[in-house]
């Protein structure tokens, strides 16, 4: 008896002779992505050979689906129809198998409501890019299907607010990245380096500043959970660590041990990516960045200017750009008295990423593609 293997290898074979005697538009995935898309197939009059192409494709796919414990009804009153009806039934299979294999899930900026308002009163205003994407591992959680798993999603942010760290974090990067670089060519003694390596030195600035940006901001939320303001909890940070490096102005709190050490890896790891600089520059400016690292943990370099209370919310019928998603994550920003504003500053869609659409694509077609609906059609997809 053939293995599950050597089936699924038979099955392919199958499909490219189906592709070579009917031609791409025969394959019939279409509506396995897209439901709402009106597709039909138009198959020409049948000779033995197509006719038998069929019949074994028929057989041989249900023979593969009741192995996987799959037993379609079909009813079709043809061959063709029974075609469509199973070939349907091995793509939905795929489909579900490869998004739950490769459901991965990122947050896609979203003009809001009131930025489309604005836009309409006053064309001229500059306000930010419509759309940006925003991936981060275990940012939005997948359920047992690769769907959303929106209820861990709430639960997550309740607990841990990794959405709202993430976005006070983006919105911050940019700064402290260059401020890094400007104050390393202040303080190094290799004072060429942070010229002639700028953009080696803004990649490791991105990765430093993002690792600490997300650690510091997490203890301001756990500040404002407390009901302290984004000033306060600000300010008792700052003093506390500024306490600490008094107490020892030599060395790190022993309550940044394990920051330190994350620190000291992040810096080693993108160092060794630069291979024109000396060995002793390398170590020159390890020591730089652990000093400034240092000094912008007792100055507040690190704490982000911005704090968001997130919301999960049902796409409003009325925004043409909400409509496609299924979930819409509202940002609302938390003003430095504690306030919390009104109506959302940013608003993001969820939607699986550009890498997971690809290889769900991949593994649902086995490359076999019909040019009725290629990656670039499901890429559009919003979910």
């Amino acid at each position: 008896m053939n293995t599950l293997d050597e089936k699924i290898h038979n099955l392919l074979i199958l499909e490219k002779n189906l592709v070579k005697t009917f031609g791409p538009k025969v394959l019939n995935y279409i509506t396995v992505f897209d439901p709402d898309i009106d597709f039909q197939i138009n198959f020409p009059k049948l000779n033995v050979n197509s006719k038998n192409l069929l019949e074994t494709f028929n057989s041989k796919t249900l023979e593969l689906l009741k192995m996987t414990g799959i037993t379609p009804e079909i009813n079709g009153s043809s061959l063709q129809e029974n075609y469509l009806q199973i070939s349907k039934e091995l793509y939905t299979t795929r489909f579900v198998q490869a998004r739950l294999l490769f459901a991965e899930y990122c947050l896609v900026r979203i003009r809001s409501k009131m930025e489309m308002q604005l836009i309409t009163n006053f064309p001229n205003l500059d306000l930010p890019q419509n759309t940006f994407t925003i991936e981060k591992e275990d940012l939005i959680p997948p359920d047992e299907f690769g769907n959303v798993d929106t209820q861990s999603l709430i639960t997550n942010e309740k607990n841990s607010h990794l959405i709202a760290n993430t976005l006070s974090t983006i919105g911050n990067l940019e700064n402290v990245s260059r401020k890094l670089l400007q104050d390393l060519d202040q303080i190094t003694i290799k004072g060429m380096t942070p010229f002639m390596y700028k953009e080696q030195l803004l990649l490791l600035n991105e990765d430093l500043a993002t690792h600490c940006l997300e650690y510091f901001s997490s203890f301001i939320y756990s500040y404002l959970e407390k009901g302290l303001t984004p000033t306060n909890a600000k300010a008792n940070i700052c003093s506390f660590y500024q306490e600490q490096f008094v107490l020892n102005p030599n060395d790190y709190p022993v309550t940044l041990t394990k920051f330190i050490e994350e620190i000291k890896i992040i810096l080693q790891t993108n160092l060794l990516k630069i291979p024109d600089i000396y060995p002793e520059t390398k170590q020159v400016l390890f020591s730089d960045y652990l000093d400034l690292v240092k000094l912008y943990i007792q100055e507040g370099s690190f704490l982000p200017q911005t704090y968001f209370k997130i919301s999960f919310q049902e796409p409003d019928p009325e925004n043409i750009l909400e409509k496609p998603y299924q979930l819409i994550i509202a940002a609302f920003l938390i003003n430095d008295d504690g306030e919390i504003d009104k109506y959302p500053i940013e608003t993001y869609g969820v939607e699986l990423t550009t890498a997971a659409k690809s290889l769900i694509f991949e593994a649902v077609t086995n490359n076999l593609i019909n040019p009725l609906y290629t990656i670039e059609n499901y890429l559009e997809i919003k979910n």
